[in-house]
C-alpha cells in the first residue's frame, strides 16, 4: 500500500514522550483493587485466534 508524501513527512515530525516507572507488583495490585488503574472490559474478554498464538 502506497503512503502519500505528506503523510510520510508528518510521520517523521511526530515525537513520542515516554516515561519509565518502576513499580512493585504489590503497588500494581493495590492500584487495581482501589480502581486507581483499570483494565477496559474489551481486554478482559479478548482471545487470540488459535493460528495467532505463540508456540
Amino acid at each position: 500500500m502506497a503512503v502519500g508524501h505528506d503523510f510520510s513527512v508528518r510521520l517523521k515530525q511526530v515525537r513520542v514522550k515516554k516515561k519509565t516507572i518502576t513499580r512493585t507488583i504489590r503497588d500494581v495490585i493495590a492500584d487495581l483493587q482501589s480502581a486507581k488503574i483499570t483494565i477496559p472490559s474489551y481486554q478482559r474478554t479478548f482471545v487470540w485466534e488459535t493460528d495467532r498464538h505463540c508456540t
